[in-house]
This record gives structure tokens, C-alpha cells and sequence, in this order.
């Protein structure tokens, strides 16, 4: 089903009617920082590479989170991994993400629904010419390490497929995300 959904978004990159817009045209990043409270208790989470998506780390309260700088998720964000994005770790975020937090090494763009869905930019970005992009805004020489530079991927223009074959690859987005779940 990856496969079916990758040549769906390919198709759909393709499609008269495509037009290439800057990134910050059509998302946001989330810049707004959780306000902790010391006696709450948050689920941090984590990313998987290859677009296998968000692991939840165990329940932490608020005094016990350390000096990083937090962001709450809500279903439909689209997360990219800091450190990682460049080996494909981007995900949607799923209502059993909704409420979660997420670290400064998550940046979170949201998207602007009237002209693009999370899906279909997550299908993107796991594409040869997304690939492209993330990997030439993740710089690095630390083997491994190499940070996205989310602002200057943000100036990128990419290619945006009319909405309704864009909602063609979300649905197929949802389809194999409940069959891996399953």
C-alpha cells in the first residue's frame, strides 16, 4: 500500500493544475511554546525514520521535562524530526497524538487546509524531490546528525496538486495508516 500511495502522490504532483507555491505559503510553524505546569503530567513523543511515524515516551510531569522547550500536537500536524528528517522522519499526527507534547528538536508545521492537507505534504516529503529537499536542509558533519534547518526549508517551493486529488491521497493516507494499525 506505500507504494500505491507513493505513485498516487506522484500522480498528483504531476496533474495539470499543479502549482508550486512556497512552503510558508501553505503552512505555518508552530511557534506558540507549551506553558508547563509542574504538577501536570505530558506524553512526550518520538519519531521513527522512513516515515514509520510518532512513538509515545512514557508519561512525564511537567517539573521532570528538563529545560527543552515544548510544543502541544493536534491531529493533523505534520512533524518532522530535527535530527532525523533527512532519513524521512516526518509524520501526521493522529488523534492518539492529539494533546501530546513534542520537543524544540520537533519542528510542527500546520498546515493552511484550504489549500493543502498533512497527508498529501507527508507523501511529499517521502518522495524523491521531498527527499531532496530535506536532505539539502539537513546539514551536518556529526555522522548521523545532521539538523533540518526548518526556516530555510520553509522558502522552498513545492509542487500543490489541485485540493480534491490532494483529499484522493489523504484518503489513501488513512486507508493503509488503519491497515498498519490493524
Amino acid at each position: 500500500m506505500a507504494e500505491q500511495l507513493s505513485v498516487l502522490a506522484e500522480q498528483a504532483m504531476s496533474s495539470k493544475g499543479t502549482q508550486y507555491l512556497r512552503f510558508d505559503r501553505i503552512a505555518s510553524l508552530l511557534t506558540t511554546p507549551l506553558t508547563r505546569e509542574r504538577g501536570s503530567t505530558y506524553t512526550p513523543i518520538g519519531m521513527f525514520n522512513r516515515g514509520r511515524g510518532i512513538f509515545h515516551k512514557p508519561p512525564t510531569r511537567g517539573k521532570d521535562l528538563g529545560d527543552s522547550i515544548f510544543f502541544r500536537l493536534e491531529k493533523g500536524d505534520l512533524v518532522f524530526s530535527d535530527q532525523f528528517a533527512w532519513e524521512g522522519a516526518i509524520a501526521v499526527a493522529d488523534a492518539d497524538d492529539d494533546g501530546c507534547i513534542a520537543s524544540h528538536r520537533y519542528p510542527i508545521a500546520k498546515c493552511n487546509l484550504e489549500t493543502v492537507t498533512p497527508e498529501y505534504l507527508y507523501t511529499f516529503f517521502l518522495s524523491k524531490a521531498g527527499d531532496l529537499l530535506l536532505n539539502h536542509h539537513s546539514r551536518g558533519a556529526a555522522g548521523r546528525n545532521r539538523p533540518l534547518n526548518p526556516r530555510s526549508l520553509m522558502k522552498e517551493k513545492i509542487p500543490i496538486p489541485p485540493l480534491h486529488l490532494q483529499r484522493e491521497v489523504a484518503a489513501f493516507f488513512n486507508e493503509e495508516r488503519s491497515v498498519r494499525q490493524e
